[in-house]
């Protein structure tokens, strides 16, 4: 009898456990980038990352209209400084105050990996400019 209430007593906390995974709250952060031109070296990164949480959908939010800026998710654990920083989303141009989501490429996602988002001007001849908001992955 001790050994099935154990064994039903283990398996309620497992299962408690893992579904507390769902409702745990998506990561969120906030960005605030100042580009200043010529476009080669622009790229702003936020530090530090965030940890993915995938019962959520990442996302970047500004918090006013701007200059269209280009953002992107990356790894943390692929990034190099100064060096080469491979997508692990799609690009998202975004210009006005709205909450655009990423999607994952394939091999990226999932909880418990840690992103950095990136951002650069879409227009290479830009003008000097700042740029806030939050974002999650």
């Amino acid at each position: 009898m001790k050994k099935k209430l154990r064994a039903a007593l283990l398996a309620l906390m497992m299962v408690t456990a893992l579904g507390t995974q769902a409702f745990a709250a998506q990561s969120t952060a906030s960005y605030n980038f100042h580009f200043v031109p010529p476009f080669t070296g622009c790229l702003e990164i936020t530090q530090p990352a965030t940890r993915a949480n995938s019962a959520y959908k990442p996302f970047v939010k500004p918090n006013k209209s701007s200059t269209a800026t280009r953002y992107y998710l990356f790894a943390d654990d692929i990034y190099l400084d100064g060096g080469y920083l491979p997508n692990a989303t799609n690009y998202v141009d975004v210009s006005t105050a709205v909450k655009r989501t990423f999607t994952y490429k394939s091999g990226y996602g999932g909880t418990g990996t840690y992103y950095h988002l990136a951002g650069y001007p879409v227009d290479m001849n830009f003008s000097e400019y700042w740029i806030s908001g939050t974002w999650g992955s």
